[in-house]
């Protein structure tokens, strides 16, 4: 079977700076490929299985730590915060690429952090990661119950007859949704043409406060 092309050693040379530490370790990376493949060649297991192993296998491999500009707003020995700049994406699309958070959190703090939540690449913000496993489920439920609260600031074009003068606020209390056809957008649910169309949660009327 083909490998996936992040596995290609020959035409995708890694980057130096992501290499394993030493020869032996890279070739007993693709050795391990190379016996997942003979494995499923001799198995022959449904497409979906096949896939599952191969990211089995990939997701075994530890993420490498890069070095670059990291800039911690807090830590303590159970949590961090970090301000992610606007273009950096949290985490490696495959395993020996780089550039991300994460890859900068595994050299800053010498082993991989757990991520308790996200921004989108062209977001910039906090971003909070735990150092235990423990707190990393607690802030998780956290989370997901909506017992944390974000504040987000954004820049909009206001058609309006007074123009805004530096330095004044405008409160837009209206919900917002996913863009029909750009899945990394969000808009405003009335400037939809068919509000109809949206989830049940998007629907909802601004809060009355």
């Amino acid at each position: 079977p083909t490998p996936p092309p992040h596995w290609d050693y020959a035409s995708r040379p890694l980057p130096p700076q992501l290499l394993p530490d030493s020869p032996l370790e890279l070739r007993a990376v693709k050795s391990g490929y190379d016996a997942l493949m003979a494995r499923i060649e001799r198995e022959k297991p449904s497409a979906d299985v096949r896939r599952q192993m191969i990211r089995n296998y990939s997701r075994s491999i530890p993420i490498p730590g890069e070095a670059g500009e990291l800039e911690v707003l807090f830590e303590d020995e159970e949590i961090i915060a970090i301000n992610k700049p606007s273009g950096a994406r949290m985490h490696p699309v495959h395993r020996f690429e780089g550039g991300t958070i994460l890859n900068l959190m595994i050299h800053y703090l010498g082993f991989q952090p757990f991520t308790i939540h996200r921004l989108d690449i062209d977001t910039s913000g906090v971003v909070l990661l735990a150092k235990k496993k423990p707190i990393c489920r607690f802030l998780n439920e956290a989370f997901r119950n909506r017992a944390v609260s974000k504040t987000y600031l954004l820049l909009a074009d206001v058609l309006r007859p007074a123009p805004l003068s530096p330095g004044d606020l405008l409160l837009a209390n209206i919900p917002i949704t996913r863009h029909p056809s750009v899945s990394v957008r969000r808009v405003a649910v009335r400037a939809l043409a068919d509000p109809a169309s949206l989830p049940p949660a998007a629907r909802l009327p601004p809060p009355s406060h």
